[in-house]
């Protein structure tokens, strides 16, 4: 097809401030003309979702950010890497301690070198080899490990070393830790056999069925077709490993998909498109029993999304209510990294969060994010925790300060 432009293209093209769309629209305009009709171009849907973000760019670049609640850290993590001059922190996840909170941990990703676990207070407790290149981490409590109950932490690793292919890192946490050497029991790394994933797993998360206690594992890759895999993980007889076995296929057509996460109090699996041609945050039900189809979507783009969808996190407020974060990561270094919350129960915006640095700077290229509303010391109702990707650490929130006057909080 021939394709005119008039005079004010140019200067539209000027006005857009996110430049990462250049090479977008540059894609849409070949696939036109080397089509010879409309009816002929490829991947319509894309081509639409594309051009509303050229349109968003005009305006919502320009949103106004005055009117969020601005919130700091009152814990930052050391950086993760020890190789690596910049740092490769990703997603983290929080551990609570069941008898005593303030031996809580926090466990973040260095997609480059493995796993960082903190104490609450920030402080490194140890930092390990996961035998593969980590993507995303996550925690469940009560784990059926031949007939003991433990607690585990589990990451899908995108690469493993030396070999290539995917497959699941889990261990069991040690709630009488005394130190870094003993606080985790690999069940199953990049080492191990029985546990492998679909090539190229990029997106992770774990649940758990309330009603069997079974655990479970979701993961998508991060190349065509982006299918979305659900695995059951369970225990060898001796209780010394686990195995991943798939169970079912999502129906699912969108773009690459990376934040994950689960409710398991209402039975539900979250996942994002990760990139800006998206529709959304994806619902669908998390039983291996259930309809492959999606419930619902929501998050789109009117809501104000200007790159990514990344991290996804469930805060609990009690009674099936609680708010759903998606971290809206922003065209670093143009725009900052800020979070938005949805009710966990309509899926509705509610608010919208900047989280800022431990010198009350903005954060950008946030990857991962983690809430609970577990109480702990200084954290009465629970905190959220963000990833500062500039500085390659991990930034810890008080719930309070997310919540304000007019969100839920846990006990309240």
């Amino acid at each position: 097809m021939k394709i005119e432009f008039d005079k004010s293209f140019e200067k539209s093209l000027d006005r857009i401030r996110n430049k990462t769309m250049y090479p977008r629209i540059e894609k849409v305009i070949l696939e036109f003309e080397e089509a010879k009709s409309i009816s002929e171009t490829q991947n319509i849907k894309k081509i639409a979702a594309i051009l509303i973000i050229a349109v968003i760019s005009f305006s919502a670049w320009a949103e106004d950010f005055s009117k969020y609640t601005r919130v700091k850290p009152v814990i930052t993590t050391g950086r993760t890497g020890v190789k690596s001059l910049s740092g490769g922190a990703d997603d983290p996840a929080i551990w609570i301690h069941p008898t005593d909170p303030s031996r809580s941990l926090i466990f973040g990703v260095d997609k480059m070198e493995g796993t960082w676990i903190w104490t609450l207070d920030g402080k490194e407790l140890t930092h390990l080899d996961n035998w593969g290149k980590p993507g995303n981490i996550d925690v469940r409590y009560g784990f059926d490990l031949a007939g003991k109950k433990v607690d585990i932490v589990a990451l899908n690793l995108r690469k493993v070393k030396y070999k290539g292919g995917s497959k699941l890192a889990c261990y069991a946490i040690n709630p009488d830790y005394t130190s870094g050497d003993d606080v985790l029991t690999v069940l199953c790394d990049g080492r191990s056999e029985g546990n492998d994933l679909q090539k190229n797993a990029y997106g992770f998360t774990l649940y758990k069925d309330k009603t069997t206690g079974k655990m479970y594992c979701f993961e998508a890759p991060d190349d065509e077709p982006y299918n979305i895999r659900q695995y059951l993980i369970e225990s060898n007889s001796a209780g010394t490993g686990v195995t991943a076995k798939a169970v079912r296929d999502l129906e699912y057509n969108g773009l690459v998909v990376e934040g994950m996460v689960c409710d398991d109090e209402l039975g539900f699996y979250y996942v994002s498109e990760e990139t800006a041609e998206a529709e959304g945050v994806y619902k669908y039900y998390a039983s291996p029993d259930a309809s492959p189809k999606a419930v619902s979507v929501f998050a789109p783009l009117s809501d104000g999304y200007r790159r990514d969808r990344e991290g996804l996190a469930i805060y609990d407020a009690g009674s099936g209510k609680g708010y759903i974060l998606v971290i809206d990561q922003g065209e670093g270094p143009e725009t900052n990294s800020i979070i938005r919350l949805y009710d966990r129960v309509t899926n509705k915006l509610v608010k919208t969060v900047i989280h800022l640095n431990k010198d009350g700077n903005l954060i950008y290229d946030d990857d991962g994010v983690d809430a609970n509303s577990s109480p702990l010391p200084g954290f009465p109702n629970g905190i959220v925790v963000g990833h500062d990707g500039n500085a390659s650490k991990f930034t810890i929130y008080d719930w309070s300060d997310f919540a304000g006057s007019d969100l839920l909080s846990a006990g309240k």
